[in-house]
């Protein structure tokens, strides 16, 4: 596609072979003018035919008084680089368009979305009625999160410790919705790296859980993969501030923090058995 274009920009520089010029007959009927129609007619509106497709950008190739006036090697190079940029604006939109979600995923995060809107909602005084407000958003980020936790176990369950290259273009994608609608700030940012933390530190522990006999790790890798475990939980928290138009509330995210990660080591304990 890019010699093609740069092709054009090249055409008006070369010598063009001498044609015969076409009969009387032949020019009436041409396209620049209709049958019947005078001279200064078809003149007319063959200028209009031009001046529309210029209007509407239908050609990257200049007019021929462009091709005097810029070298034929400048005019690629600006054709190359309007390319870049094209195809990298469209990496990023296609980044934001990938298909992340599975059901098993949805169905996983109506837990979650449901237990924070009723334990989350009534501490910023709203009423559960305004989530679906915000519905789409807090869906797709909570489903997605849950696909990006399916890959995960997947790679535990092999003893994998290394993240699959599909996993890196989901966080990709999940990243951009969040850049495109505003609401990728310091803090988003800080949470969404501390669930690459856990999903990396789980990784860890799993494979030196997996091996025979069992690798020692340290205690201090294991609670931090369990204080970071509700990380989505505290993702979706600063959405809903920042959705809301709500300053962020240092002391009551402090006190949240500590319930959740009791919440975790009671839901640990609670399904021990069925996970070992």
């Amino acid at each position: 596609q890019i010699l093609a274009m740069a092709s054009q920009q090249l055409a008006p520089s070369r010598k063009r072979p001498r044609v015969a010029r076409p009969a009387k007959a032949e020019v009436d009927a041409a396209p620049g003018r209709g049958k019947g129609e005078s001279k200064s007619e078809g003149s007319a509106r063959g200028k209009r035919a031009r001046a529309s497709e210029d209007a509407s950008g239908g050609s990257l190739r200049p007019r021929p008084g462009a091709a005097l006036a810029t070298s034929p090697v400048s005019s690629m190079m600006a054709t190359l680089e309007m390319l870049r940029k094209r195809n990298a604006n469209s990496d990023q939109e296609e980044m934001a368009k990938l298909r992340t979600i599975s059901y098993r995923s949805l169905q996983r995060a109506q837990t979650t979305i449901e237990d924070f809107v009723k334990s989350y909602y009534c501490l910023h005084a709203l009423p559960l009625t305004s989530f679906l407000k915000h519905f789409p958003i807090l869906i797709f980020i909570e489903a997605t999160i849950y696909e990006l936790d399916e890959l995960n176990e997947d790679q535990t369950r092999l003893g994998l410790e290394k993240s699959p290259a599909v996993f890196h273009r989901l966080h990709g994608a999940l990243v951009r919705v969040l850049e495109q609608k505003g609401l990728y700030d310091p803090k988003v940012r800080e949470e969404l790296k501390k669930g690459m933390d856990y999903w990396k530190g789980e990784r860890v522990v799993c494979k030196a859980l997996s091996k025979q006999p069992a690798e020692d790790f340290s205690l201090e890798n294991a609670l931090s993969v369990s204080l970071n475990k509700s990380f989505d939980y505290r993702i979706l928290h600063r959405l809903l501030c920042l959705l809301e138009n709500k300053a962020y509330n240092d002391d009551l995210f402090e006190v949240m923090y500590y319930n959740e990660h009791l919440v975790d080591i009671a839901d640990d304990l609670y399904d021990y058995e069925t996970d070992v």
